[in-house]
Protein backbone atom coordinates (compact mmCIF):
# COMPACT_ATOMS: atom_id res chain seq x y z
CA UNK A 1 0.00 0.00 0.00
CA UNK A 2 1.46 3.14 -1.19
CA UNK A 3 1.33 6.95 -0.04
CA UNK A 4 2.49 9.67 -1.51
CA UNK A 5 2.26 13.00 -1.01
CA UNK A 6 2.37 16.14 -4.07
CA UNK A 7 3.23 19.75 -2.62
CA UNK A 8 0.74 19.02 0.02
CA UNK A 9 0.53 22.55 2.06
CA UNK A 10 -0.94 22.87 6.00
CA UNK A 11 -0.93 25.85 8.30
CA UNK A 12 2.30 24.01 9.43
CA UNK A 13 3.61 22.49 6.33
CA UNK A 14 5.14 23.75 2.91
CA UNK A 15 4.42 22.07 -0.42
CA UNK A 16 5.98 18.73 1.43
CA UNK A 17 6.44 15.74 -1.54
CA UNK A 18 7.08 12.38 -0.50
CA UNK A 19 7.08 9.11 -1.58
CA UNK A 20 7.08 6.59 1.47
CA UNK A 21 9.04 3.35 0.56
CA UNK A 22 6.92 0.69 0.93
CA UNK A 23 8.12 -2.54 3.16
CA UNK A 24 10.32 -0.25 5.18
CA UNK A 25 10.66 1.86 8.39
CA UNK A 26 10.41 5.38 7.24
CA UNK A 27 11.85 8.03 9.33
CA UNK A 28 10.49 11.53 9.87
CA UNK A 29 12.93 13.93 12.08
CA UNK A 30 12.15 17.11 12.98
CA UNK A 31 12.77 19.32 15.92
CA UNK A 32 9.72 20.04 18.42
CA UNK A 33 6.62 22.26 16.48
CA UNK A 34 8.65 21.22 13.07
CA UNK A 35 5.46 19.86 11.73
CA UNK A 36 6.02 16.25 12.29
CA UNK A 37 1.97 15.92 13.82
CA UNK A 38 0.85 18.07 11.40
CA UNK A 39 2.58 15.48 9.13
CA UNK A 40 1.14 12.47 11.00
CA UNK A 41 -2.65 13.57 10.79
CA UNK A 42 -2.35 14.57 7.42
CA UNK A 43 -1.45 11.00 5.96
CA UNK A 44 -3.37 9.19 8.50
CA UNK A 45 -6.42 11.33 6.61
CA UNK A 46 -7.49 12.79 9.88
CA UNK A 47 -6.82 16.62 8.40
CA UNK A 48 -7.08 17.78 4.91
CA UNK A 49 -4.97 19.81 3.02
CA UNK A 50 -5.21 23.10 2.23
CA UNK A 51 -3.13 22.58 -1.22
CA UNK A 52 -2.29 19.88 -2.88
CA UNK A 53 -2.85 16.23 -3.03
CA UNK A 54 -2.08 12.81 -1.15
CA UNK A 55 -2.24 9.36 -2.57
CA UNK A 56 -3.06 6.31 -1.08
CA UNK A 57 -3.33 3.34 -2.43
CA UNK A 58 -4.32 4.88 -5.57
CA UNK A 59 -7.29 7.35 -4.42
CA UNK A 60 -5.86 10.69 -4.70
CA UNK A 61 -6.99 12.48 -1.52
CA UNK A 62 -7.33 16.60 -2.37
CA UNK A 63 -9.29 19.39 -0.39
CA UNK A 64 -12.25 19.59 -3.10
CA UNK A 65 -13.09 16.25 -2.85
CA UNK A 66 -16.08 15.30 -1.09
CA UNK A 67 -17.23 11.70 -1.96
CA UNK A 68 -14.20 9.87 -0.52
CA UNK A 69 -14.74 6.73 2.16
CA UNK A 70 -12.02 7.66 5.10
CA UNK A 71 -13.51 5.12 7.28
CA UNK A 72 -12.54 2.45 4.35
CA UNK A 73 -9.24 4.42 3.93
CA UNK A 74 -8.34 4.33 7.84
CA UNK A 75 -8.99 0.56 8.39
CA UNK A 76 -5.93 -0.08 6.64
CA UNK A 77 -4.18 3.14 7.92
CA UNK A 78 -3.33 2.08 12.13
CA UNK A 79 -2.50 5.81 14.06
CA UNK A 80 -0.66 5.22 17.02
CA UNK A 81 -1.06 9.40 18.22
CA UNK A 82 1.67 11.04 20.54
CA UNK A 83 -0.88 12.00 23.11
CA UNK A 84 -1.32 7.76 23.80
CA UNK A 85 -4.09 9.18 26.36
CA UNK A 86 -6.32 10.85 23.98
CA UNK A 87 -6.69 7.53 22.45
CA UNK A 88 -8.66 5.97 25.14
CA UNK A 89 -11.83 6.90 26.11
CA UNK A 90 -13.35 3.99 27.81
CA UNK A 91 -11.67 2.17 31.10
CA UNK A 92 -10.70 -1.44 30.36
CA UNK A 93 -8.21 -2.53 28.33
CA UNK A 94 -11.23 -5.18 26.95
CA UNK A 95 -13.35 -2.22 26.33
CA UNK A 96 -11.19 -0.10 24.61
CA UNK A 97 -10.59 -3.56 22.16
CA UNK A 98 -13.93 -4.56 22.22
CA UNK A 99 -15.38 -1.02 20.82
CA UNK A 100 -12.73 -0.58 18.04
CA UNK A 101 -13.67 -4.32 16.72
CA UNK A 102 -17.53 -3.94 17.33
CA UNK A 103 -17.31 -1.23 14.54
CA UNK A 104 -16.62 -3.92 12.21
CA UNK A 105 -18.36 -7.76 11.16
CA UNK A 106 -15.82 -9.44 12.88
CA UNK A 107 -16.42 -13.12 14.43
CA UNK A 108 -14.24 -14.10 17.58
CA UNK A 109 -13.10 -10.57 18.55
CA UNK A 110 -11.84 -12.09 21.84
CA UNK A 111 -9.43 -14.17 20.43
CA UNK A 112 -8.35 -11.30 17.81
CA UNK A 113 -7.81 -9.32 21.22
CA UNK A 114 -5.74 -11.63 22.44
CA UNK A 115 -3.91 -12.14 19.32
CA UNK A 116 -3.35 -8.56 19.04
CA UNK A 117 -1.75 -8.46 22.98
CA UNK A 118 0.59 -11.08 22.02
CA UNK A 119 2.23 -9.23 19.09
CA UNK A 120 2.89 -7.14 21.12
CA UNK A 121 4.33 -8.83 23.96
CA UNK A 122 1.33 -8.74 26.49
CA UNK A 123 -0.56 -11.19 27.64
CA UNK A 124 -4.44 -12.09 28.17
CA UNK A 125 -4.24 -10.81 31.57
CA UNK A 126 -4.30 -7.33 30.13
CA UNK A 127 -7.66 -7.55 29.19
CA UNK A 128 -8.72 -6.54 32.62
CA UNK A 129 -6.50 -4.18 33.36
CA UNK A 130 -7.83 -0.54 33.68
CA UNK A 131 -6.20 1.74 31.53
CA UNK A 132 -5.30 4.74 34.47
CA UNK A 133 -3.11 1.56 35.35
CA UNK A 134 -0.85 1.04 32.46
CA UNK A 135 2.99 2.61 32.69
CA UNK A 136 4.32 4.71 29.48
CA UNK A 137 5.61 1.87 27.53
CA UNK A 138 2.37 -0.88 28.46
CA UNK A 139 0.31 2.08 27.29
CA UNK A 140 2.06 2.44 24.00
CA UNK A 141 1.94 -1.11 23.82
CA UNK A 142 -2.21 -1.32 24.02
CA UNK A 143 -2.60 1.50 21.73
CA UNK A 144 -0.26 -0.28 19.44
CA UNK A 145 -2.54 -3.51 20.09
CA UNK A 146 -5.50 -1.27 19.10
CA UNK A 147 -4.37 -0.93 15.95
CA UNK A 148 -3.14 -3.79 15.35
CA UNK A 149 -6.04 -5.54 15.71
CA UNK A 150 -7.59 -4.42 12.74
CA UNK A 151 -4.54 -5.82 10.49
CA UNK A 152 -3.64 -1.97 8.95
CA UNK A 153 -1.08 -2.56 6.38
CA UNK A 154 0.62 0.71 7.12
CA UNK A 155 1.34 1.58 10.97
CA UNK A 156 2.05 5.30 11.52
CA UNK A 157 3.78 6.21 15.15
CA UNK A 158 4.16 9.67 15.97
CA UNK A 159 6.96 9.96 18.43
CA UNK A 160 6.62 7.22 20.74
CA UNK A 161 9.74 8.22 22.63
CA UNK A 162 8.68 11.43 24.50
CA UNK A 163 7.69 9.87 27.74
CA UNK A 164 9.99 6.46 27.44
CA UNK A 165 13.35 5.54 28.85
CA UNK A 166 15.96 4.20 26.83
CA UNK A 167 14.69 0.58 27.39
CA UNK A 168 11.28 1.85 26.48
CA UNK A 169 12.62 2.55 23.41
CA UNK A 170 14.84 -0.52 22.73
CA UNK A 171 11.35 -2.43 23.22
CA UNK A 172 9.69 -0.45 20.48
CA UNK A 173 12.87 -0.90 17.93
CA UNK A 174 12.29 -4.74 18.46
CA UNK A 175 8.58 -5.02 18.13
CA UNK A 176 8.27 -1.93 14.72
CA UNK A 177 11.39 -4.93 13.47
CA UNK A 178 9.07 -7.63 13.53
CA UNK A 179 6.08 -6.33 12.39
CA UNK A 180 8.57 -4.92 9.21
CA UNK A 181 10.04 -8.34 8.81
CA UNK A 182 7.79 -10.68 9.91
CA UNK A 183 4.19 -9.14 8.59
CA UNK A 184 5.64 -7.07 6.11
CA UNK A 185 3.96 -3.36 7.37
CA UNK A 186 4.86 -0.21 5.91
CA UNK A 187 6.01 1.96 9.24
CA UNK A 188 6.39 5.56 9.45
CA UNK A 189 7.67 6.90 12.33
CA UNK A 190 7.94 10.37 13.59
CA UNK A 191 10.05 11.81 15.98
CA UNK A 192 12.09 14.55 17.28
CA UNK A 193 15.19 11.66 19.01
CA UNK A 194 17.64 11.33 16.25
CA UNK A 195 19.28 8.48 17.96
CA UNK A 196 15.90 6.46 18.00
CA UNK A 197 15.59 7.52 14.23
CA UNK A 198 19.11 6.34 13.57
CA UNK A 199 18.50 2.66 15.59
CA UNK A 200 15.39 1.56 13.97
CA UNK A 201 14.49 3.67 10.28
CA UNK A 202 15.76 2.50 7.02
CA UNK A 203 15.01 5.55 5.02
CA UNK A 204 15.08 9.27 6.78
CA UNK A 205 12.98 12.30 5.92
CA UNK A 206 14.02 15.77 7.41
CA UNK A 207 11.75 18.42 8.34
CA UNK A 208 12.52 21.93 8.41
CA UNK A 209 11.18 25.07 7.84
CA UNK A 210 7.77 23.36 7.33
CA UNK A 211 9.33 21.38 4.44
CA UNK A 212 11.40 18.37 3.57
CA UNK A 213 15.02 19.52 3.70
CA UNK A 214 16.89 16.00 3.16
CA UNK A 215 16.15 12.57 2.86
CA UNK A 216 18.06 9.55 1.87
CA UNK A 217 19.71 6.74 4.02
CA UNK A 218 20.08 7.64 7.30
CA UNK A 219 24.15 7.28 7.11
CA UNK A 220 23.67 9.92 3.96
CA UNK A 221 21.09 12.12 6.04
CA UNK A 222 23.43 12.07 9.30
CA UNK A 223 26.12 13.77 7.17
CA UNK A 224 24.23 16.62 6.09
CA UNK A 225 24.45 19.89 8.58
CA UNK A 226 21.12 19.45 10.33
CA UNK A 227 22.02 21.81 13.40
CA UNK A 228 20.36 24.82 11.45
CA UNK A 229 16.88 22.63 11.85
CA UNK A 230 17.84 22.17 15.58
CA UNK A 231 18.81 19.05 14.87
CA UNK A 232 21.44 17.01 17.15
CA UNK A 233 23.77 13.61 15.30
CA UNK A 234 22.52 10.40 16.98
CA UNK A 235 25.34 9.91 19.83
CA UNK A 236 26.99 7.14 18.42
CA UNK A 237 27.86 9.26 14.89
CA UNK A 238 28.79 12.51 16.51
CA UNK A 239 31.72 9.94 18.67
CA UNK A 240 32.48 7.81 15.43
CA UNK A 241 32.84 11.95 14.05
CA UNK A 242 35.03 12.57 16.68
CA UNK A 243 37.68 9.26 16.38
CA UNK A 244 37.98 10.29 12.76
CA UNK A 245 38.55 14.28 13.30
CA UNK A 246 41.20 13.62 16.55
CA UNK A 247 42.88 10.50 16.09
CA UNK A 248 42.67 10.00 11.98
CA UNK A 249 40.59 6.81 12.27
CA UNK A 250 37.67 5.38 10.23
CA UNK A 251 35.71 3.28 12.48
CA UNK A 252 32.85 3.21 9.81
CA UNK A 253 28.88 3.79 11.35
CA UNK A 254 26.98 1.42 13.48
CA UNK A 255 23.55 1.64 14.78
CA UNK A 256 24.68 -0.17 17.65
CA UNK A 257 26.78 0.46 20.72
CA UNK A 258 27.83 -3.42 21.00
CA UNK A 259 29.14 -2.91 17.44
CA UNK A 260 30.98 0.12 18.38
CA UNK A 261 32.50 -1.53 21.22
CA UNK A 262 34.06 -4.24 18.89
CA UNK A 263 35.01 -1.82 16.61
CA UNK A 264 37.11 0.24 18.88
CA UNK A 265 38.40 -3.17 20.29
CA UNK A 266 39.49 -4.46 16.91
CA UNK A 267 41.70 -0.84 16.45
CA UNK A 268 43.11 -1.08 20.02
CA UNK A 269 44.02 -4.28 19.16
Amino acid sequence: MEIKLDNVTTDCLNKISIKFKEGLINGVLGCTGSGKTALANIISTYQKPLDGNIEIDGIIIDSDNPMINYEILRFDIGYVRQDLEQGFFLETVFEQLFFILSQYNYKNNEKRMIDSLKMVDLSEDYLKRKIETLSSLELFKVSLACVLCLNPKILIIDDPTTFLDYKGRKTIVKLLRMFKNRYHKTIIVLSSNSDFILDICDYIYVLGNKKIVYEGEKYEVFSKNLDKYGIEKPNIIAFEDMVMKDKKIKIGYRDNINDLIKDIYFYKN
